[in-house]
């Protein structure tokens, strides 16, 4: 692996900022590619890359030195491969010539098969169930829910929270469930880092009145919308709250809470859909979004509802909800 490939991926951006001295403001950190005093330079730490909110510069840490110190690339790379002790394989070239041959190989899914999903265990439940009972909703995502029409009422409902210091918030969990646990509930990513990250709204699935999975909401505009515990099941986002004649079937929770802030009850089908046969009888509407994905999404429901033979109309929406950053963007006009 070339050493800004081991750069990218084994040092960690908040210890690159640290290490340059950005300081973090009420926001996000202090952005250095223009004059910031609140702190618009939010920090994807899955990617390892950022993005300000007012400027709209992003890059990862080699990007970011650069700025700082001055350097061009190849000085940035030196620098941190220094500072952090990064050496350069002796064997790049053998490491290339295997990679560019790497279609003429069996790959793991072609020998054991595609990976499955698993299904969910008590251990799993009480884990979710603990990290939504030990959160609460941070002001910035209150304050922009509220923007966004949500009153304080549907929001105590919905049990939305978010994590402040998730890397301090996994060790609590490690302390507590173990890590072997976290794992098996799909809580940690191949690098043992907490699958939920700052900008997540944490957003727990009920049924009978008890936490049965989570999901988080990435509203940063982040490489992964949607956040769920890796290789579970996905499941349906049924709100506990109280049904109506009309059902607005969605695929995403844009769509559906985009319906719920209008007082109109309204899942989000991630997976599972026998759930959705609970609604038979009801006015269902099928709204799936308007692009190509949203079109796919409509055509799965429908099939799996003539199936079932549950009558539906095809409905739609207008999305209630854009970028997180437009709205730090707006706090600060």
């Amino acid at each position: 692996m070339k050493l800004a490939e081991k750069i990218k991926y084994q040092v960690p951006i908040k210890a690159v900022l640290d290490k340059l001295g950005v300081k973090e403001g009420a926001l996000g950190y202090f952005c250095p590619f223009h004059k910031d005093e609140t702190g618009s330079l939010i920090i994807k730490e899955t990617d390892n890359t950022f993005k300000c909110s007012v400027c709209k510069a992003s890059g990862d840490q080699i990007e970011i030195t650069k700025k700082v110190k001055g350097f061009d690339f190849e000085q940035a790379i030196e620098f941190l491969a220094k500072e952090f002790d990064i050496k350069e394989d002796k064997n790049e070239g053998i490491l290339d010539d295997w990679l560019s041959n790497r279609d003429k190989r069996e790959t793991l899914e072609s020998v054991f098969g595609k990976e499955t999903e698993g299904e969910i265990s008590e251990k799993d439940r009480e884990i979710y169930s603990y990290i939504s009972e030990n959160t609460s909703l941070s002001f910035i995502h209150q304050t922009f829910l509220e923007k966004k029409g949500f009153d304080n009422a549907l929001i105590e409902k919905l049990k939305l929270s978010s994590i402040e210091k998730p890397h301090l918030f996994v060790e609590e969990l490690k302390d507590r469930f173990g890590i072997e646990a976290l794992d098996k509930a799909g809580l940690l990513n191949r690098k043992r880092e907490f699958v939920f990250q700052k900008n997540n709204l944490i957003i727990p699935f009920f049924e009978n009145g008890e936490i049965t999975f989570l999901a988080g909401w990435d509203i940063s505009g982040g490489r992964y919308e949607f956040v769920f515990p890796h290789h579970k099941t996905k499941k349906c986002y049924i709100p506990q709250l109280e049904e109506k004649e009309e059902i607005y079937i969605t695929g995403d929770f844009r769509g559906c809470f985009a319906f719920l802030k209008k007082n109109c009850f309204s899942v989000a089908a991630f997976g599972d859909f026998e759930k959705l046969l609970q609604f038979k009888g009801k006015k269902i509407f099928v709204c799936g979004d308007k692009d190509e994905k949203g079109q796919q999404f409509n055509r799965k429901i429908i099939k799996f509802f003539a199936e079932s033979g549950v009558n539906y109309t095809i409905g739609g929406f207008e999305n209630c909800f854009t970028d997180y950053l437009d709205y730090l963007t707006f706090k600060r006009k």
